[in-house]
């Protein structure tokens, strides 16, 4: 059941309101509540009452056609991005342009899977324009043979990410090849001649793995370590503690690979180490 974001901006002394046109879909009360999900190929009325003493200047956005009439009717229709609606009204002055910001997906790992939700429509959109303020909901599927590790970046939690778009933004979502392990290094800070923490996360099928660090820039390793098998859970961090060289460059990298009980390995993750 597709869903398209409807949110609405009001400037000035009233309200819009509009009720939702199933169980499945939110009502609108703006200034209060200004954005809601609506069930594709509903229908909506929105009304701008102004209150006492202002009156109502017009509509702005996709309501743009309905002038100062106090009703603008629209029905969500479309595909991807296109059904979603932006609109404003303004009270005692004109209706402001409705500010946009950029919401986008970046899909990362060994896996593939689909991600949809608020105009994304991943593969074939992963970006969308939402009205700065929105709600957006997006859910993450694996594909056949892959896992859904978690979202990051804007977002948080594991297959469903909801946040509120107030500029434009970037949410990652990791998918894995069940066939083999995974790891991904996290950038670190550090001081020379101190001890700091290596980090890490690391996921396999089956639970296990071990993995093996080498810090280093170029072809110059600083430090090799390897974590012994152990269970492992890709929403936990882990770290190695090291003890940064006195004659560390200023910008080093550590780089980690996961192997299973059967010695296959993951792809080598890399990430930057900045130390003072």
């Amino acid at each position: 059941m597709l869903h398209y974001q409807v949110t609405v901006v009001v400037t000035g002394n009233g309200h819009v309101t509009a009720p939702a046109p199933d169980s499945t879909s939110g009502a609108i009360d703006c200034p209060d509540q200004c954005s809601a999900l609506i069930k594709q190929n509903s229908t909506i009325t929105l009304t701008a009452t102004p209150d006492e003493g202002s009156r109502f200047a017009g509509w702005g956005g996709d309501c743009a056609s309905a002038g100062t009439a106090s009703t603008c009717t629209l029905t969500l229709t479309g595909q991807g991005a296109n059904g979603s609606k932006s609109i404003s009204a303004g009270f005692d002055v004109p209706p402001p342009p409705v500010p946009m910001v950029s919401l986008a997906v970046q899909k990362i790992g060994t896996g593939t899977g689909f991600v949809g939700g608020s105009g994304i429509d991943c593969g074939k959109t992963c970006a969308t324009s939402l009205a700065k303020g929105a709600k957006a909901t997006l859910l993450a599927v694996a594909d056949p043979g892959a896992a859904l590790l978690g979202w990051g970046g804007a977002c948080s939690g594991v297959v469903t990410c909801t946040l509120t778009v107030t500029r434009s933004s970037t949410a990652i979502v990791t998918f894995a090849d069940r066939r083999r392990p995974y790891a991904s290094a996290l950038p670190g800070r550090g001081r020379r001649s101190t001890t700091m923490n290596l980090q890490f996360r690391a996921w396999d099928s089956r639970g296990a793995s071990r993995e093996e660090l080498m810090v280093g820039s170029g072809r110059v390793r600083l430090e090799r370590a390897e974590v012994p098998m152990r269970a492992v859970s890709f929403r936990r961090i882990y770290s190695v503690p090291w003890r940064v060289p006195a004659a560390a460059q200023r910008t080093e990298r550590l780089c980690v690979t996961a192997f299973d009980r059967s010695g296959r390995h993951s792809p080598t993750s890399c990430a930057p180490l900045t130390l003072a």
